[in-house]
């Protein structure tokens, strides 16, 4: 039986969430039955394209697109043709490309990956998202918030949205018990009111 070929299509990889998340998905997949492939249509390779290039089966940086590419973009469909994935993972800034260019590719599975928004769409915004849906097999996203918005703003059925929370990786980010080096070595009194955010 063959691996299961999985191709992410992204905008850019050079730093964020997003792209930190396909990082880490390509080491998960190291030495397992599938392989992981990427394409970012940004036309550049960024910092985390680097890093993940290594772990990847293929990765291919496109120029970007303009004009009529919303509606045929073809150097991504033809990119999708030659790879042949199995399942194509769009993330935010590719999504309505990502699933025209899959369904001429004759992709069998698109699956979409909404990070976040900062705000509700303009209308045109919101129509383009909802024929973007109509490709798509499902719609993941990392918050209930955004779930709902997505199944009341954008008018996509429940049965396929489905939520996957943002990650940390609290072996890593986990709270100190030494308050008092971290303390000194931001030269803060040991009586001083400290508030952090992030």
């Amino acid at each position: 039986m063959r691996k299961l070929r999985l191709t992410h299509v992204v905008f850019d990889l050079d730093g964020g969430g997003l792209e930190s998340l396909v990082l880490s998905l390509a080491a998960c997949f190291q030495g397992t039955d599938v392989e992981m492939s990427v394409i970012s249509l940004s036309g550049r390779e960024g910092s985390v394209g680097r890093a993940v290039r290594p772990l990847l089966t293929e990765y291919r940086v496109l120029k970007p697109m303009r004009g009529v590419s919303l509606l045929y973009p073809r150097s991504l469909i033809n990119a999708l043709s030659e790879m042949r994935p199995d399942v194509v993972h769009l993330h935010s800034g590719a999504w309505l490309k990502g699933v025209v260019a899959a369904r001429g590719a004759r992709v069998p599975k698109v699956i979409f990956t909404e990070h976040g928004r900062e705000h509700d769409d303009p209308l045109l915004s919101r129509r383009l998202d909802a024929l973007a849906a109509m490709g798509t097999d499902c719609v993941v996203t990392v918050s209930e918030r955004l779930a709902r918005y997505m199944i009341n703003g954008l008018g996509i059925p429940a049965s396929k949205v489905s939520t996957v929370g943002n990650g940390v990786d609290t072996r890593f980010f986990s709270p100190s018990d030494d308050h008092a080096d971290l303390r000194q070595t931001l030269d803060l009194p040991s009586n001083a009111v400290v508030v952090g955010s992030v």
